[in-house]
């Protein structure tokens, strides 16, 4: 493999127009705010429609010719941006994913409150995850890590009751502790290195002599920290609370940012901090696939139990963030691969899901899955749409699913370590425990029990706004053919897998 590829450093100012654009809306956002929210409006998504070309325009540059886009900001301390493989690839699938998000959004909010706000800080949201994205070092990714989840933070409470304070003040603890562990790994690390954390293909530290006890104790608070973000057991106590926030936030959370740069923080130090030899070395390809396997596995029990909607979601990303960081922890080529991989897929399978939820929730006035018998016969765009996400995420062809976890039991063979490919294959049939029941009842269930006062209106045809029900279809429509014709996001994870290996 490439690890030790020299990457030609371009200097451009790109990679701040991606992260500090998003900024530079909010504000406009924020100023022009209830007196004129068709600007407002426009300017949230207009910032998602700048990004997009932005990330995409680097992504085959960065890819093919290992160039790295690089800009240092000197402001307090020096922010080093730089758009390097994965980093821009899981940049450009997020913002892709985000001009949906937002354009549901329109749909969603209608009859909410604080929507200045709302749109502030998702607008913000974008850059700071394009910070991250695009970070050059661990002390530039801390600073966007920490930003990320303060301005999560309102959209969390957004509902402003009681039970959305208390997930807030949930979130905060569990995501400042791990921050907390975060830092202070980035402090060792610092050290180690001699005063520099910049992220480099094939390992930081790599050409160090410290030893594999010392990597391994180093490696704890990185793992800890980052896996608070990326809902690894036990650390996941609180995403599940956090559906009390908007739907789309739930799919921002879950599909396109927060949960994922929290599995992309545990990759970029086990592949540009200490590399893949060195990793190994410390034995974590012994021990992180146990942990992620677990999780895998009592996440999927715990959603076959939950009747909410957005609940069972939870504990089924939590599931799939465990693949991911499963892939990662094989330390094979093929695993990373199937991991880098997921992330893809998953993103858009677990965003049609969640914009399905909104939809049954807003429209259909339901909460429980119980609740939704014959939902098919009154709402068949978002059943049908709800049914691909679902196959998909339970790994059956023909959508996206299935490629992302085929690779992934491949790297259990190429990695050695064909126990964690039955984990993979066992959690296949839990995941239809809690994803075909729900279809059947969508399809099959006696209408009558799943209905109530707000039937006549579903029947007359009002599904869901176009806002809402045209993102949800054409991202379900998208795994599809991702699923048939996945030779785009496998050549971008093979790209990503040469560069950092």
């Amino acid at each position: 493999m490439n690890a030790t590829a020299k990457m030609t450093e371009v200097h451009s100012v790109l990679p701040l127009l991606a992260v500090g654009l998003p900024f530079v809306f909010a504000a406009l956002v924020a100023l022009v705010g209830e007196r004129a929210p068709a600007i407002r409006n426009g300017l949230a998504l207009l910032a998602t429609l700048v990004v997009f070309p932005i990330m995409a325009w680097m992504l085959p540059q960065v890819l093919a010719g290992h160039t790295t886009f690089v800009y240092t900001i000197n402001v307090l301390t020096t922010i080093r941006l730089a758009v390097l493989p994965l980093g821009v690839a899981v940049g450009a699938m997020a913002a892709l994913l985000w001009i949906f998000t937002m354009v549901y959004s329109f749909g969603y909010m209608e009859h909410e409150h604080a929507h200045t706000r709302y749109y502030t800080c998702l607008v913000a949201v974008l850059g700071t995850a394009m910070g991250i994205l695009c970070s050059a070092d661990l002390l530039t990714f801390f600073v966007f890590y920490e930003l990320l989840s303060l301005f999560v933070y309102p959209l969390v409470v957004h509902e402003e009751t009681t039970a959305a304070m208390d997930a807030g003040k949930t979130y905060l603890v569990y995501l400042l502790c791990g921050e907390a562990a975060v830092l202070a790994g980035v402090i060792i690390v610092t050290g180690l290195a001699n005063g520099s954390s910049a992220l480099v293909p094939g390992g930081l530290l790599a050409g160090t002599t410290v030893s594999p006890a010392k990597i391994a104790l180093l490696s704890v608070p990185f793992i800890a920290g980052y896996g608070v973000k990326g809902a690894i057991m036990p650390e996941h106590g609180w995403l599940p609370g956090a559906m009390i926030a908007p739907t789309p936030v739930s799919a921002v959370l879950h599909a396109v940012a927060v949960v994922k740069v929290g599995v992309y923080g545990i990759m970029i130090y086990l592949y540009m901090i200490l590399g893949y030899r060195l990793a190994t070395m410390a034995g974590i390809d012994v021990v992180l696939p146990w942990i992620a396997s677990a999780t895998i596995i009592i996440s999927s029990l715990i959603a076959i139990r939950q009747d909410d909607i957005k609940r069972r979601l939870a504990y089924s990303t939590i599931g799939n963030l465990g693949y991911i960081v499963l892939g990662a922890a094989l330390l094979s080529p093929w695993s990373l691969k199937g991991g880098v991989l997921h992330i893809f897929m998953h993103s858009f399978m677990k965003i049609v899901l969640f914009f399905c939820a909104g939809i049954i929730i807003t429209r259909g006035h339901k909460k429980n899955f119980s609740e939704c018998a014959g939902l098919a016969k009154r709402m068949p765009v978002t059943a049908a749409c709800f049914t691909v996400g679902a196959v998909g995420m339970i790994g059956l062809p023909p959508v996206c699913g299935w490629i992302s976890k085929w690779v992934l039991l491949q790297g259990t063979f190429a990695s050695g370590q064909w126990i964690f490919g039955l984990v993979i294959l066992f959690s296949a049939f839990l995941n239809m425990g809690y994803y075909l029941p729900p279809i059947f009842t969508f399809y099959f269930g006696d209408g009558e029990k799943g209905a109530n006062e707000h039937a006549p209106a579903e029947r007359q045809g009002l599904e869901a706004p176009l806002t809402m029900l045209a993102p949800t279809s054409i991202i379900a429509v998208a795994c599809v053919i991702l699923g048939l014709w996945p030779y785009g996001p496998y050549w971008v994870a093979d790209a990503v897998v040469r560069a950092i290996y």
